[in-house]
């Protein structure tokens, strides 16, 4: 069962984890030495899919099922990276990056999107996404675009979802 962050003060709108407990700090302020992960996905089987995959792989995972719940996250607390779907209820996955990056929020993100133009592919690297994956997708390819961009960020921290002793 999911649970809703709710951090001290106003509250956030809707963002779901199962990892977190109700009211605790979000994953990336914990002392775990695990990459914290924010899925920003407005489908539920989807995002439960890819959450339950990175935990699995060694990552804390958090969702947000919309964009202003993404933005308040990623504003409160460490995020190592982001996972972002362009098509979101309350706005546009372009206006969340594009706000991410104007607020100097400098967090890799994998666009994870339906829309495979070339267009959108364009317009979502240029708005600041590190890396663009059309659905479907083969969740391993997701795995090590997700390592690749986190051993650009943190060369010799360990991998968690590599070999045991597989440093990155």
């Amino acid at each position: 069962m999911s649970r809703i962050y709710e951090p001290s003060g106003p509250s956030p709108p809707a963002l779901h984890t199962e990892h977190v407990e109700h009211g605790a700090p979000p994953a990336g302020d914990r002392q775990s030495g695990r990459p914290a992960v924010l899925i920003v996905e407005d489908e539920a089987r989807v995002a439960s899919f890819l959450v339950k995959g990175y935990r699995q792989h060694g990552y804390e995972a958090e969702w947000a099922p919309l964009g202003a719940a993404a933005l308040h996250r990623a504003g409160h607390g460490v995020l190592d990276l982001i996972v972002l779907d362009l098509g979101l209820p309350d706005m546009d996955g372009s206006e969340v990056l594009r706000r991410l990056r104007t607020s100097g929020d400098q967090t890799p993100v994998i666009v994870v999107t339906a829309r495979a133009h070339l267009d959108d592919r364009v317009a979502a690297l240029d708005l600041g996404g590190d890396d663009f994956l059309a659905k479907p997708f083969s969740f391993a390819e997701l795995m090590a675009r997700s390592r690749a961009l986190l051993r650009t960020r943190w060369p010799t921290r360990k991998d968690p979802s590599g070999p045991p002793d597989q440093e990155r």
